[in-house]
């Protein structure tokens, strides 16, 4: 299975070729090749899945690999819509890359599920992986966004007006995009908090970690900045280039603050970077 990872990647960095070429010289053949790439590129991700689901006689969402994996997925079938809808090889340069980082990450990390206790219900811990991994999906389709938003905005200040402009949404889609990926990718996020916090409630006594493990104490505070964001995105006076910025500015902590909280303290949740319980 781990030979698909790397066609999964090999596929990617085609998709990666075939946006810089849609860049530097759009022609009518570049379009159809994209997506005939990005699609085979997704249907190798599920097949992975799949087949690891079938393997470990659970689904392999619940481990590292497989939300890298998934990850990558659902980053994936955005593009292939994006290209569909001809938002142009633009919007394909900032995703795509996005995408390659997490098949190779996958590729270098085991394919192995998470070992779950027996008395921890593997249909909630499902549910809490997939939640946190679509906010994370929102929020960083929402930090591509805001990147896009500034880069657009910088040229447009400039009087830049070029084929860069054309292959990029327009400022106010660009905005608005950014502003729905903010607030799902919240919404999302509370949901996994919810449905992971009333797992430790009730396992209170069997679970080796609780709510001062750093995995947990990151995660709160990433979801009070999540909020924050949230409420200054809805308030038309901050719409466009700071929701822009802060988004970018919360992407990067949701990224950072729970690796580096669980080297600087000991943690046991499943998806710890020292290979806690679970791992």
């Amino acid at each position: 299975m781990s030979v698909l990872v790397y066609v999964a990647l090999g596929l990617s960095l085609v998709a990666m070729v075939l946006t810089l070429l849609r860049l530097a010289s759009p022609r009518g053949w570049l379009r159809p090749a994209m997506v005939v790439t990005v699609a085979a590129m997704l249907v190798v991700l599920v097949t992975i899945l799949l087949w690891q689901g079938v393997a470990m006689g659970a689904l392999s969402l619940v481990s590292v690999h497989g939300v890298l994996l998934a990850l990558a997925g659902v980053l994936a079938l955005v593009v292939l819509l994006g290209t569909v809808r001809r938002w142009g090889p633009g919007t394909e340069a900032f995703l795509v890359p996005l995408v390659v980082v997490l098949v190779t990450a996958a590729a270098l990390v085991p394919g192995r599920a998470a070992s779950l206790p027996a008395e921890v219900p593997y249909g909630r811990t499902l549910a809490h992986v997939a939640a946190m991994t679509g906010a994370l999906v929102s929020l960083a389709f929402g930090g591509v966004c805001g990147l896009m938003y500034l880069v657009q905005e910088n040229r447009l200040r400039r009087g830049s007006i070029g084929r860069w402009n054309r292959q990029l949404p327009d400022l106010e889609r660009l905005e608005r995009y950014n502003r729905r990926a903010v607030i799902v990718g919240f919404a999302l996020l509370t949901a996994g908090i919810t449905v992971g916090g009333a797992m430790m409630i009730s396992l209170r006594d069997s679970l080796q970690y609780g709510w001062r493990d750093p995995k947990i104490v990151a995660t709160l505070a990433v979801w009070a900045i999540c909020g924050g964001l949230v409420f200054v995105a809805v308030r038309p006076r901050y719409r466009g280039r700071p929701v822009a910025l802060l988004t970018i500015a919360a992407v990067l902590l949701v990224a950072v603050m729970p690796v580096v909280a669980g080297l600087v303290w000991p943690t046991w949740h499943m998806f710890s970077a020292g290979g806690g319980a679970g791992q």
